[in-house]
């Protein structure tokens, strides 16, 4: 047990000065994300732009909180 959270100690101390960049190419992904699917299911469904865009939106949002907490 000593040895895990040894472990988990270390890999938090290493990652922590990264986990800013990470945080923003996640958000930036999701965006990223967000544009492509929205224009294709604009198109392949025939729905307006904020029609796609919200139903696009809300599990990219909801995964996009999980992510960052």
């Amino acid at each position: 047990m000593f040895v895990r959270e040894a472990v988990d100690q270390l890999l938090e101390s290493a990652l922590a000065p990264i986990e800013p960049f990470v945080a923003a190419a996640t958000v930036l992904t999701v965006l990223w994300q967000w544009y492509l699917l929205t224009g294709g299911l604009e198109r392949a469904a025939d729905l307006s732009r904020a029609a796609a865009a919200t139903a696009v939106g809300v599990p990219l949002g909801v995964w996009l909180l999980l992510a960052l907490v």
